[in-house]
């Protein structure tokens, strides 16, 4: 996660399939090794590890979506109504909702399924290859002229959710190492 800090600028298509490869690897590896115990265990009032994963593919499924949509139903959402933000400005804009209480919405919930961990990986890793393959059916400039809505940031440009969805990864990597500590 340490370049991620120094990504102060808004990510080219390159960079965004980079860090998403890069992102999605490091859950991989982090999760491989976790015990079928721990990878189940509640964390009090917290997501366990596999809730974790569950979330992190159903809200990148969202994203995929969002490729993958005809970009008339993209138009819905209407034009930006600024050049798309660096990823330091998104990671901030989330951080704030969640201090205010933001939470992911009910549909992108884990749900209280215990799917074995291979299986919930293999999605995992599956999903982040369509996503990439998706990702570089954009061109550069189409990135920026249209917008998908977010539940907590309102409407980001198309490159602003791409940017989001790394550095979302990224959070989640996070519980689930510290998860992992215990």
């Amino acid at each position: 996660m340490e370049t991620l800090n120094e990504w102060n600028k808004v990510l080219s298509q390159v960079e965004i399939t980079e860090g998403l490869m890069k992102a999605v690897k490091e859950v991989s590896q982090e999760i491989k090794p976790t015990n079928d115990v721990k990878f189940i265990e509640k964390q009090g009032e917290k997501w366990s590890i596999s809730e974790n994963l569950q979330h992190l593919i159903t809200s990148n499924k969202a994203v995929d979506n969002g490729l993958t949509a005809p970009k008339a139903v993209l138009d819905a959402f209407g034009k930006p109504e600024a050049p798309s933000r660096t990823l330091t400005n998104i990671i901030e804009i989330y951080k704030e909702a969640l201090k205010a209480g933001g939470k992911a919405p009910a549909k992108y919930a884990p749900k209280a399924d215990k799917i074995e961990k291979l299986v919930l990986l293999e999605k995992w890793e599956i999903l982040a290859e369509k996503m990439i393959k998706d990702i570089k059916e954009w061109s550069e400039e189409d990135l920026d002229i249209y917008v998908m809505p977010h539940p907590l940031l309102g409407n980001l440009t198309v490159r602003e959710m791409l940017m989001f969805t790394i550095y979302h990864i990224y959070h989640h990597l996070e519980t689930i190492k510290n998860i992992n500590k215990t």
